[in-house]
């Protein structure tokens, strides 16, 4: 059978994980390929809102196996607060229905420290530590679970320690550097030398086998879904099973070609989902790219159709633009066309699902930019922040149907309006519609019947 998968096709916030809850009863396996509890899915259920973050949403359906894969990245205590509060939401989890990559690499508590840094605030990251873990995991420096799977082995168990030690270290020594460097200039008094040295043995001097105790006892309780997750995705596969693919953010956040650089640290697009969870290529099915029938964006970046006025601010209201994980503000502007061809092409988009339909009922007039000018020639959607930011965005207006959706059931009880504008946006992707949300509820959509 097939993999198939669930990806953004904007910035991230697109409604994944409302998709996925709706599909994920018919397979045998849903899968997280990449990113961190940067992640916030929302499904909500007969009015029970659950929040995921990292684990797979797939958990709500009984017979699913949930994996997260070896391209995720994983905070031990906030992972394990996530499972505990689902669990006490009435969720089951046991090793039969979750598995957690031994792959996968695990957020220290210096990549923390270092995301909170000055440089990162103005990237507009979570400041989760997601970034800098991706980074070690790069240059070979980083720790797995595999490694805290099997510490008591003295090899490994050395290499953790070592990379730990080395970590602290490299810290203290660029600061000290630092302070030499600034004090024989100058530009550093002497009491204040002696002071910041004080409290230097505070900060710095960390015992390597402390840090690595604690987070021996934050995997403890997951140590039991430790798993091979490629060879159990794999071997269902090749039983014929289906599996479903959870993206994380957007394709506007790619590390290649989302807006450099301010994107995320992994790979949001499809060659994530083979990298990230060891699945053959030839597998993959079935691709479904999300987007809203808005944009918005959240942090720092070009935003070409953003809205910074009334509109704007109606539209965050009505659509509760906020993140699932940090709670900040999404910035929010009109459908951009460019972007989501842009995705379609680049992760072979069969179908687009288009979410929050609804959140556009009370606007009288609705606009979409269906194509870029650069320079006075038409410009493609372009991997550079620096670029976009140049990209004059043209738009296309529509009149708006100022009447509720949220009760439509089908494409015929549409306002012609709404059907007008959800087939212009058809026609820009180049792929159908196959479904639109019209609230958060999982009962509140429609199947597209008019293929």
């Amino acid at each position: 059978m097939s993999a198939d998968v669930i990806i953004g096709c904007q910035w991230g916030d697109e409604g994944k994980g409302k998709i996925v809850d709706k599909r994920v009863s018919s397979y045998r396996a849903n899968a997280r390929c990449a990113g961190g509890h940067n992640a916030g899915h929302t499904v909500i259920v007969d009015g029970q809102k659950y929040v995921f973050h990292m684990a797979p949403s797939g958990l709500l359906h009984s017979g699913v196996y949930n994996a997260i894969g070896n391209g995720c990245v994983i905070d031990l205590k906030a992972l394990g607060s996530e499972l505990e509060g689902l669990q006490k939401a009435g969720v089951q989890i046991t090793p039969e229905n979750f598995g957690i990559s031994y792959g996968a690499h695990v957020i220290m508590p210096y990549h923390v420290e270092e995301e909170r840094s000055k440089l990162s605030k103005s990237i507009g990251t979570t400041g989760r530590g997601i970034g800098p873990a991706y980074t070690d995991k790069a240059r070979r420096s980083g720790v797995r679970i595999s490694d805290l799977y099997n510490i008591d082995k003295p090899e490994i168990r050395d290499r953790v320690l070592g990379i730990i030690e080395s970590r602290y270290r490299i810290d203290k020594e660029r600061f000290l550097l630092t302070m030499e460097k600034h004090y024989s200039a100058g530009k550093v008094k002497r009491w204040l030398a002696k002071a910041l040295l004080t409290s230097l043995d505070k900060d710095f001097d960390v015992d390597p086998r402390k840090v690595l105790r604690e987070l021996q006892d934050a995997f403890q309780p997951m140590k039991q879904y430790a798993d091979d997750v490629s060879y159990v995705l794999n071997r269902m596969l090749a039983q014929g099973s289906r599996i479903l693919i959870e993206g994380a953010q957007g394709a506007g956040l790619d590390v290649d070609h989302g807006t450099y650089p301010n994107v995320t640290s992994s790979n949001t697009t499809i060659g994530g989902v083979l990298t990230g969870l060891g699945i053959e290529p030839h597998q993959i099915g079935r691709v479904t790219g999300v987007v809203k029938a808005y944009a918005t964006r959240v942090g720092s970046g070009a935003f070409p159709t953003e809205l910074d006025n009334a509109i704007g601010e109606g539209i965050r209201e009505r659509g509760i633009e906020r993140g699932a994980s940090t709670g900040r503000p999404r910035r929010c502007g009109w459908y951009d066309a460019v972007q989501v061809a842009d995705a379609v092409k680049k992760n072979g988009v069969t179908e687009l699902a288009v979410m929050k339909l609804d959140v556009l009922d009370e606007e009288p007039g609705i606009r979409l930019c269906d194509s870029y000018e650069l320079d006075g020639r038409e410009a493609r959607f372009p991997a550079s922040d620096a670029l976009l930011a140049l990209c004059k965005p043209l738009f296309e207006n529509f009149d708006g149907w100022m009447t509720s959706t949220k009760e439509a059931r089908n494409m015929k009880e549409l306002p012609k309006e709404a059907k007008a504008y959800l087939k212009r946006l058809e026609m820009l992707a180049g792929v159908p519609i196959t479904y639109v949300s019209v609230g958060p509820d999982r009962t509140q959509g429609i199947e597209a019947d008019w293929l």
